[in-house]
């Protein structure tokens, strides 16, 4: 994995959802980016656009935190559209059946979709 793909992992991963106003324990002196949610959008569009697979597990684990923000937890669903493959189909579909929220279940919805043509 580059330095960039770990660095946008980290952003996504180590750094405090945006619930938690805006405390952050972490040591990494860029935690305080974390508190503003677009930069972790932006972290969760990179991931889906330098496709790489390593990456699957930390955008689901970002879904399904409702610790983040509506935006971060969308953009991490449109990645797993571009970067799922059958071996991620049965935790996708687990996810998308019972996620409350409509529009990033939709997504992904997608995602399955997407997986079951390739």
């Amino acid at each position: 994995m580059t330095f960039q793909n770990k660095f946008t992992e980290q952003m996504l991963l180590y750094h405090s959802p945006e619930a938690n106003d805006g405390f952050d324990n972490a040591c990494n002196p860029l935690a305080f980016l974390s508190t503003t949610p677009q930069y972790r959008v932006a972290a969760a569009f990179a991931l889906g656009q330098i496709g790489v697979h390593d990456t699957v597990d930390p955008l689901l684990k970002t879904v399904n935190s409702f610790d983040n923000d509506l935006e971060v937890r969308h953009l991490a669903a449109k990645a797993l559209v571009k970067l799922c493959n059958r071996s991620d189909l049965k935790v996708l579909r687990a996810t998308a059946e019972d996620y409350p929220e409509v529009h990033t279940r939709r997504v992904l919805l997608r995602a399955c979709e997407a997986v079951e043509r390739r």
